[in-house]
Parts: structure tokens; sequence; C-alpha cells
């Protein structure tokens, strides 16, 4: 996902439940969103909001591909792999509410490193190449099934 058009905006209640409290990226398809979800008892969690972009939203072959992905992201649950806690629409428009996970993107961490002529230790790249190949072979073992 290229990351455009992203910071502070005015928090906006969305969904009825939700409150979107920063845009996170802009990709192709969609519209990133840290979000805050609440609910009674002081309850609330930071959930991410992926929102199909609005000028796509009238193609039924995309809206199909946006929600396949929510219903396919909705079956796994494996800790290398982002949690769908919902799917739903708001002014027409379809959105994903997803896990938010805080950390720095691998990208960035890699640029940053590269910068100051210091890579990722062997053990620690190595580990997070375990950890995406583990979230990559429990989603083929379901796909197969």
């Amino acid at each position: 996902m290229r990351r455009r058009q992203t910071g502070e905006i005015d928090p906006m209640s969305f969904g009825g439940r939700y409150t979107l409290i920063r845009r996170l990226a802009v990709g192709g398809m969609a519209e990133i969103y840290l979000a805050r979800q609440a609910a009674m008892a002081g309850f609330e969690k930071e959930i991410v909001i992926k929102r199909l972009r609005q000028e796509l939203a009238d193609d039924p072959r995309i809206v199909e591909m946006f929600l396949d992905e929510a219903k396919i992201g909705a079956q796994l649950n494996h800790p290398n792999i982002v949690h769908v806690y919902d799917v739903d629409e708001n002014e027409g428009i379809p959105y994903i509410a997803m896990e938010y996970i805080v950390g720095e993107e691998l990208n960035e961490l890699c640029r940053r490193g590269i910068s100051h002529d210091r890579f990722l230790p062997l053990e620690h790249a190595v580990e997070l190449m375990r950890q995406a190949a583990a979230g990559m072979g429990y989603f083929h073992a379901k796909r197969g099934a």
C-alpha cells in the first residue's frame, strides 16, 4: 500500500459505534484509519477501519473483492494475521473493522537501518521471517481445507 494523504483529521463519528482518529494510509482500493471503539462501562479499544475508497463503491466487482477480503479474514485466527472484528457499511460505503497492531512498519524499520548502515541483526531478521512464514503456513493450510 502506498503511504499518501496520511495524518491528523478531526475526530469524527463513523458507523454508529466508532470514532475515526487519524488517517494511517491510502492505497489503491481503501483508506486506513486509526479509530476508537467505545461501548458501555468505559470500554474503549483502538482498532483500524479499512474503508473502500468512495470512487470505487459503485463497482460491484470491487465491492465483492473487498467483502471477500473481510469474509476470509474473519475465518482466520492466528497470532501472525490481523484479526477482523466487523464488516458493515457507512453511508453506502463498505468498511472492515480490524485489529490495530501498535508498532513500526517493517519497511520503515529497514529503511531507517539502511540509512544508518545498520540493517537488522540476522537473528531479528530470521525471527521476523519465521513469524511471517507461520502466518502464511496457517493461511495456506486453511485455504486447502
